[in-house]
């Protein structure tokens, strides 16, 4: 273990060769080594603001912006991105999500066919009249999830407080002049609890031939983002915990099926950490808090549950009679449970599953019970299963477990269901 430290110190001291110092101006290299300072982004935020603009206006293929991310070389790439974004962004159907800095709104169309109400938000106007042709055009666009298209002016986002659940943020915010500015709308809009989700490029960025060269071309600003200060003006802003996701797609490797028991000991890591340590630092995946994040039943992470039949698990029942089988259920997990108010996906409702005597499905769906309300963790309520038994005498199984509507069955997520032995006998 001593070795593996030693070395994972050395590799760390190879790395921090590449960090800007601390205090260093952020900001982009224009004709080598200037830099623009805060002060001077601010000031030209408008200019900025209108070279995004034109950049849309002035798209001569704007085939290929609708077609984005299809129409890209980098579509691996951004496919991952989004999956780690909506992953650690906790991002789930049901919820309502900002796109900031959307352009042409590929994204927002994508959490829009996942099932969010979306709102794509952008300074361009062509770059959204883009998104809304992509929805236009695409046959299954969810129109009742009432998507949006907001331009803003590069100061003040056109929306009301905490009235969105997340906001999802690819490879825009290093666009941003006004830094501190855009971070205060950001966490006005989200609602406590909520998740800021972005990817961006790192500390090199503004150094890049592609770069300098969308700058003297296009005029867009092209910014370095340096997590530990993007990291510092998050938490003056109001923001309670920021964090980043060491993930990167270009640093995985491939190994040998046979050699993969040793790499899982470490022993490769010489030769396989290097590399993805410096992908580490030219791309990131940041997430900041605004309070207290919490499980829902939206996702099935922390989805547990303990059903009690109160009278047993077994009884006899005429064919076609009611039932009448009272019962316990309490929140055993991380979750809070949601209530019908709250909307599929994610209402919470006990269900069964009707089997044979040989253990075989008869109805899969064959059930489903409301709760009164919402319910916390260790929160219990006693119901009734209130239903007709079959009409076909038999001996049967009903298999009762929790379900979260259009998002899991708590078994899914290893939480425990209950077995209530039925005898179904014909009426005299």
């Amino acid at each position: 273990m001593s070795v593996l430290r030693a070395y994972a110190k050395r590799i760390l001291h190879g790395l921090l060769d590449r960090l800007d110092h601390p205090g260093e101006r952020v900001g982009v290299p224009v004709g080598g080594a200037h830099r623009f300072t805060t002060e001077e982004l601010h000031e030209r935020t408008d200019e900025f603001n209108r070279a995004a603009e034109s950049y849309f206006a002035d798209f001569t293929d704007t085939d290929f912006l609708v077609r984005k991310p299809f129409s890209c070389p980098e579509y691996p790439q951004y496919l991952y991105n989004l999956g780690v974004l909506l992953h650690w962004g906790k991002v789930a159907p049901g919820d309502t999500v900002a796109d900031f800095g959307a352009g042409s709104c590929w994204v927002s169309h994508f959490l829009n066919l996942y099932g969010c109400r979306t709102i794509a938000i952008d300074v361009s106007s062509t770059a959204l009249e883009l998104g809304r042709k992509l929805f236009r055009e695409h046959a299954w666009t969810r129109w009742d999830l009432d998507p949006r298209f907001l331009t803003y002016d590069g100061y003040s986002i056109p929306m009301e407080d905490s009235s969105c659940d997340r906001v999802v943020v690819h490879d825009a915010f290093h666009h941003v002049p006004n830094q501190e500015r855009v971070l205060r709308e950001l966490f006005r809009i989200i609602r406590e609890g909520g998740i800021v989700a972005m990817r961006e490029p790192g500390r090199h960025h503004s150094g890049t031939v592609d770069s300098r060269r969308e700058m003297e071309t296009t005029g867009v600003l092209e910014n370095d983002i340096v997590v530990e200060n993007l990291g510092r003006l998050a938490r003056s802003c109001g923001f309670r915990h920021v964090s980043v996701v060491p993930l990167s797609l270009e640093g995985a490797t491939e190994i040998a099926a046979e050699d993969f028991p040793s790499f899982l000991t470490g022993r490769a890591l010489n030769h396989h950490w290097p590399r993805q340590a410096r992908t580490l630092l030219d791309g990131h995946y940041i997430l900041l808090y605004k309070g207290e994040s919490r499980a829902t039943s939206r996702r099935r992470e922390g989805l547990r549950a303990s059903i009690e039949l109160l009278n047993g698990n077994s009884v006899v029942a005429v064919a076609g009679a009611r039932l009448d089988l009272p019962m316990r259920v309490r929140n055993d997990g991380e979750a809070l449970w949601l209530g019908e108010s709250n909307g599929v996906p994610g209402v919470t409702r006990v269900g069964a599953h009707l089997k044979d005597a040989a253990d075989t499905m008869v109805e899969y769906d064959w059930y489903r019970i409301s709760l009164p309300g919402e319910m916390e963790p260790g929160q219990e309520v006693q119901l009734t299963l209130d239903c007709t038994a079959p009409s076909v005498p038999g001996r049967y199984t009903v298999e009762l477990d929790m379900v979260a509507e259009a998002v899991a069955w708590f078994a899914q997520a290893g939480s425990p269901t209950v077995r209530l032995i039925l005898e179904v006998r014909a009426a005299n």
